[in-house]
């Protein structure tokens, strides 16, 4: 979060940052200024973050560790919804750079700020973004990864099956 919170104070756009955690944090300074206020809100039920998703102008997921999959930024695209992400984990994959939102290098609040810049200052980019976020969001839905879950446990349970013809060499 103090990644975000720097790129927020360097961006050229004045904008509200809207923070939905689990608990507050006591050791940053969260307090913005009133023409870029931070607001934070915590224990939020799971339809209201949606609902929180879908009216952002933009959301960011500026993970420094590995995501294994990204689902903020998945719930984000499936609610229309713009993303900027850092490059680290499964989230260069979720989040395709320049179709669906903006991938940005870890650890660069410069760069951060920028992508929010460019989303926030081009509404038609964000609306672009956020349509084809949607649909590539429909790719991590159950009835479309279940299937492959499925397949891949055949193939592991009866690999003669599912494998092509090995080559027998004698030894």
């Amino acid at each position: 979060v103090d990644l975000l919170i720097d790129a927020h104070r360097r961006m050229q756009t004045n904008a509200p940052l809207v923070l939905i955690a689990p608990t507050a944090s006591e050791s940053l300074d969260l307090t913005g200024t009133p023409d870029r206020p931070v607001i934070v809100r915590t224990g939020v039920p799971h339809p209201q973050i949606m609902a929180s998703f879908a009216r952002a102008s933009v959301a960011v997921t500026p993970s420094r560790w590995q995501e294994p999959l990204g689902l903020v930024a998945i719930e984000a695209m499936a609610a229309g919804t713009p993303v900027v992400a850092t490059r680290v984990g499964a989230l260069p994959e979720v989040v395709a750079h320049g179709e669906t939102g903006v991938v940005v290098n870890p650890g660069d609040p410069a760069a951060l700020a920028a992508a929010l810049d460019g989303i926030l200052t081009d509404p038609q980019l964000g609306r672009r973004y956020g349509a084809a976020g949607r649909e590539r969001a429909k790719n991590y839905t159950a009835s479309a990864v279940m299937p492959r879950i499925v397949d891949g446990y055949r193939q592991a349970l009866n690999p003669s099956r599912s494998a092509p013809e090995r080559l027998h060499t004698p030894a």
